[in-house]
């Protein structure tokens, strides 16, 4: 890791649940010089080991790679799927699934499920906390669909180090990946460094919002590539900043 006490080097604070945090850092650290990357989950994934029976013409819903970690981890078979996004569908692929995916956010999940209209049962795998209530309103669009929760999201305090971060002067990036770590990032107890806020899309505008920040900044696509050249632009922000008053 990065020594940052001491430094007045800009800073990007990660906050997105293990194991993504740390393998996106490892890609940050790799791919940007002069910067310091600090891992801070605010949310612990913990599968429930609950089940869900599914027969083989199941079709499932993933709007996480989590969802699929936790469908796995409880033993669940390879079915064909719909997938959030580019992320998530190359995960089920990876894991051996016939995968679809929507290229967007639930919304767009949602929609390209009631325009295909599957003829087959439909089972969202998702976490505790959760939005859009999808299996409902597939439900009430005719579809066979129901939901299961297979991982709970815990939230856990940031760490020293990325409070003392947050306490300083450097400007400090912080890309966000989900409605539930923006609101528990503003809960977090911010301090006066100056923020550059990142947003997977724009479900997220509510609560980055609420963040003070001198930037605010929402991916173009909401996914690993859209968010990477987020982060490289409000970087880019970040040192202007930065230059701008000497570095101090």
């Amino acid at each position: 890791m990065d020594n940052y006490v001491g430094t007045a080097m800009t800073a990007i604070l990660l906050t997105r649940p293990e194991p993504d945090a740390s393998r996106l850092a490892s890609l940050l650290r790799r791919d940007l010089r002069g910067v310091h990357v600090e891992v801070s989950p605010l949310q612990r994934i913990r599968f429930t080991g609950t089940t869900a029976e599914a027969g083989p013409d199941t079709r499932l819903i993933f709007t996480s790679r989590n969802g699929l970690r936790a469908w796995h981890d409880a033993g669940g078979p390879p079915l064909p799927c719909y997938c959030v996004g580019h992320d998530t569908w190359a995960m089920a692929r990876d894991m051996g699934h016939q995968a679809t995916s929507a290229n967007g956010r639930a919304e767009d999940l949602l929609h390209l499920l009631l325009d295909t209209r599957p003829d087959a049962p439909l089972l969202h795998v998702h976490g505790t906390h959760h939005r859009g209530n999808i299996a409902a309103r597939l439900c009430r669009a005719g579809l066979n669909a129901r939901g299961v929760a297979m991982y709970d999201q815990r939230a856990i305090a940031l760490t020293p180090a990325a409070l003392t971060l947050l306490g300083g002067g450097t400007p400090v990036v912080v890309p966000l990946y989900s409605p539930r770590s923006a609101k528990l990032f503003r809960d977090a107890g911010i301090g006066d460094a100056p923020l550059f806020i990142g947003a997977i899309s724009p479900s997220l505008e509510e609560e980055i919002q609420a963040i003070p920040a001198i930037m605010r900044l929402i991916a173009d696509r909401p996914d690993s590539a859209g968010m990477l050249t987020c982060i490289k632009g409000l970087l880019a922000a970040a040192r202007q900043l930065e230059a701008g008053r000497g570095g101090r």
